[in-house]
């Protein structure tokens, strides 16, 4: 998967991780069958996939927007962010479930993307990154290999 999104921008890999994320909560949400059935196994690679599309980036992100002071801090504070989140993440569920068992379904995919236009927002407001080129012999802007 890092060979495949190699010449990707980290936001980009995160956009394209939040928009499978809510492909995946979709599918768990329509796709019949009980707790552990169809719905669930059709929906878990595509969950799965979303997590490795979107972590490589999510990472490279913490690091190279932080002050080069600080780029130690950063990865820390991702993971308790994370933490922050599977600790609320229960009661906020149970919350909507309360209001009727279709709720979190309606929750889950609407929220990843939502992240998508803040991420594109971050790079361009950003750019902290080279432009990724697949083939660097090749000057910018060129349509025919050099030579």
């Amino acid at each position: 998967m890092s060979r495949l999104l190699e010449g990707v921008r980290p936001t980009r890999a995160v956009a394209a991780g939040s928009a499978l994320n809510a492909l995946a909560f979709a599918g768990f949400a329509a796709l019949p069958g009980p707790p552990v059935g169809t719905g669930s196994v059709a929906a878990m690679p595509v969950y799965s996939l979303a997590g490795t599309v979107a972590t490589p980036g999510r990472e490279e992100l913490g690091v190279a927007l932080a002050q080069s002071a600080r780029r130690g801090r950063c990865p820390a504070v991702d993971q308790l962010s994370w933490s922050i989140g599977q600790a609320l993440a229960p009661g906020l569920l149970t919350l909507l479930f309360v209001h009727g068992p279709a709720w979190p379904w309606l929750f889950l995919p609407a929220v990843p993307p939502a992240a998508v236009p803040a991420f594109l927002l971050l790079e361009r407001l950003t750019s902290p990154f080279p432009t990724f080129r697949r083939n660097p012999e090749r000057p910018p802007g060129s349509s025919m290999p050099s030579g």
